[in-house]
Formats: C-alpha cells, structure tokens, sequence
C-alpha cells in the first residue's frame, strides 16, 4: 500500500524504516489480548510477570519440578504501571482467579514467589489480531 503525500508533518520525528528494532520491548501474548474475561489491569501485570519470568529462566530459578518461578514485588509492579498497590493487587487476584498465577508465600521476611501458568492457545485467527489496510477498507 502506497502512503498517501503528508500535507503537513508534525513537529516530532517520527518512526522510519531506518529506526532500530533491537530494542527492548514488553511482550504480550496474542492469547492475552483476545482474553475478553480480563481486565486491562490484569493483563498489564501479566505482561511484566511474563517478562520478570524469562528473566528468572534465563537464571535458572525453577522448584524441583522444573517450574519457573519469579519474584516480583507489588509495589515495584505499582511503580512501573504508575498504579497504585490496590489495583495491582486486585489485578494479580483476577489472574490467579483465572488460573493465570499462582503465589507461593516465602514465609517471614522471604519474598514470594510468582508462579504464571500458560492460558493459551486461545482458538482464534491470525486474522483477527491483526489489521488490515486494504484501500478499499479505508473509513475515509
């Protein structure tokens, strides 16, 4: 698809074919997102357990059944989400309500450790999680 000419162009660069894709990004998972049973919230702090998680697999921190674990305290989450302890709160129990999470308490003063569990595949098309940008589609 050809881009259409820019009459005016703003004053902020931006993204070129040139820009570099090594960056690091969150991921979340298609599944995820097609989840209509979630709150964003949850699916937010899901996103960064996920990514906290491939750190702890990168390091080797698995229970004796070879299941991941993590540590990812509420108020680190609070602040990287820019939310407040509650909600994160009330997210992760709406994740461990959906068999999304499950917490071990490390006991006095131990951290707790963050188990996530695999929720897809969810059965839906490529199709649909993408955008298509026919011409003949275009709203305007």
């Amino acid at each position: 698809m050809e881009a259409v000419p820019m009459k005016d162009h703003p004053p902020y660069p931006l993204l070129t074919m040139s820009h570099r894709m090594e960056e690091n990004f969150y991921q979340m998972p298609r599944w995820l997102m097609a989840r209509t049973d979630l709150s964003l919230d949850a699916k937010l702090v899901y996103m960064l357990l996920y990514d906290r998680f491939r750190l702890s697999q990168k390091n080797g921190w698995a229970n004796e059944r070879d299941e991941v674990y993590l540590v990812y305290p509420r108020q680190e989450l609070a602040q990287t989400l820019q939310m407040g302890r509650k909600r994160i709160t009330a997210a992760m129990r709406e994740l461990a309500e959906h068999a999304l999470l499950w917490e071990q308490n490390g006991g006095y003063s131990v951290a707790n450790q963050i188990y996530l569990a695999w929720g897809g595949p969810v059965d839906i098309s490529e199709d649909n999680l993408s955008i298509s940008c026919e011409k003949s589609e275009l709203p305007f």
